[in-house]
């Protein structure tokens, strides 16, 4: 029995990890991106505070994210960066609201740029 619970995890973690960003159109590459000087975090947090907070923010972190400030969207974000990417680019956050090629490309760009918070 202790093995079965074993190879459950080890398939579970493989499925999670090969829904992150193996299909191309959902992938966070550095392709098309905004010179460095044209994108901050406070862009990317700007567009999660109006697209995200609603569900996410200090109140109700809905799974551990928090949206309301651009440090608590930088916390949120800067550590898990091609998850919240990929959740972004499939389209399964914000529901219903679909992130733009444009947001995307800002998102990336500030990715690419070192995701720094300034």
């Amino acid at each position: 029995m202790k093995n079965w619970w074993s190879i459950l995890f080890i398939c579970a973690a493989s499925f999670a990890m090969s829904a992150c960003g193996d299909d191309p159109g959902v992938a966070l590459t550095c392709d098309d991106i905004y010179p460095a000087d044209q994108v901050k975090f406070s862009d990317v947090a700007e567009l999660m505070k109006g697209d995200c907070a609603f569900c996410h923010s200090a109140d109700s972190p809905v799974y551990g994210y928090n949206y309301e400030t651009t440090a608590a969207a930088y916390d949120s974000t800067a550590y898990k960066p091609r998850l919240v990417y990929f959740q972004l680019a499939s389209g399964l956050m914000p529901p219903g609201n679909a992130w733009s090629d444009d947001k995307l490309k800002v998102y990336r760009s500030w990715y690419c740029h070192g995701a720094l918070y300034e």
